[in-house]
């Protein structure tokens, strides 16, 4: 059997958290509308307003992987302090007990896709206030997400023996490209404003 990769964690995170119950993204930028430095792999937001539960995950698939994140913690901080829940997803075997950090919660991956949960998360009860760059951010990811991940809907008969070519690994690499570029033309475009200023004075 095959190594799992990100992308077959990131189906069963899909089943675990349903599009019915679900606000789901993938590869959240910390700011909207500039050059992100930091993504997160995965955001849930239940639709009840009663609720509210806000999840963050974190997907690793090697232990390396991890030791890497653990070496920049700053990068969870930006994430895990907007969220009430905090996880890292990882293939069965990948994690021990001991690579996880106290608060996070852990989630394993089985080869069939499905999802135990083996820490549950200490509870941030008072998540920091999403700034309007963030929503903006949040918006933009559950719009991709939605829009790569639709073959995951119930498939057509027609579809069972031919399902189509899954390219959304492909396209979420595409989405955050266009990001970079998009962000790259609009500080073009204020120098460009800039220099036409100062030619008119």
């Amino acid at each position: 059997m095959p190594d799992m990769t990100a992308e077959d964690v990131r189906r069963a995170l899909l089943a675990r958290y349903p599009a019915s119950d679900w606000l789901r993204a993938f590869e959240v930028p910390d700011v909207a509308g500039a050059q992100p430095s930091r993504y997160c792999d995965a955001m849930f937001v239940h639709r009840d307003p009663s609720r509210g539960d806000l999840v963050g995950i974190e997907i690793k698939v090697s232990r390396g992987d991890m030791r890497r994140e653990l070496a920049d913690p700053a990068k969870a901080a930006t994430f895990s302090s907007r969220v009430h829940d905090w996880y890292v997803a990882a293939p069965v075997g990948v994690l021990s007990g001991s690579d996880v950090p106290p608060r996070w919660g852990w989630l394993t991956i089985a080869e069939d896709g499905s999802v135990r949960q083996e820490r549950v998360p200490h509870r941030n009860e008072s998540p920091a206030v999403w700034a309007h760059s963030w929503r903006l951010a949040f918006t933009g990811a559950v719009q991709r997400t939605a829009t790569y991940f639709a073959p995951l809907g119930q498939p057509q008969a027609s579809e069972v023996s031919a399902p189509p070519p899954d390219y959304s690994a492909e396209l979420l690499a595409a989405g955050r490209e266009i990001a970079r570029l998009t962000a790259a033309l609009e500080l073009l475009q204020g120098q460009l404003y800039d220099a036409i200023g100062s030619d008119t004075r």
